[in-house]
């Protein structure tokens, strides 16, 4: 796991540690918001070195996980406020990672210099080079 995460991940288990050095901040809500963000920040550790996902997708988990660890985001606007951003967010990464076969399509048939081999367990399926502008060699 790159060291920039991992002190990243440090600095926030400490802040959010802080407030039980006082004596009137330790409420049973502190208490959990800290024990949530090291069991979070723990499993992102995990997933990040185990299960070989981006630093990206472990860092993002974390914010996600803080930002439930808050008591205000459990109101009636926090909720709504909340369930709008993951609407548009979820929103945007559909449009940006959906499958659309047609580009694809359309850019082997556009570019003179487009190839596409596909195989599936060393069995090829697809094996097409362009010969001319719009003819193909299938295989």
């Amino acid at each position: 796991m790159p060291s920039f995460i991992v002190i990243v991940f440090l600095i926030i288990v400490v802040i959010n540690a802080l407030p039980l050095l006082k004596k009137d901040k330790r409420t049973t809500w502190n208490y959990f918001r800290a024990t949530g963000t090291v069991v979070i920040v723990l499993v992102a550790s995990i997933a990040i070195t185990n299960l070989i996902i981006s630093p990206f997708i472990g860092a993002l988990i974390v914010g996600v996980g803080i930002i439930f660890m808050e008591r205000s985001v459990y109101t009636k606007w926090g909720l709504i406020s909340v369930g709008s951003i993951a609407l548009i967010v979820g929103s945007l990464a559909y449009f940006a990672f959906r499958e659309d076969t047609q580009y694809v399509v359309d850019h082997l048939s556009e570019d003179e210099n487009s190839s596409m081999y596909v195989a599936e367990n060393g069995e090829v399926l697809v094996s097409r080079q362009l010969m001319s502008k719009d003819r193909w060699r299938a295989r």
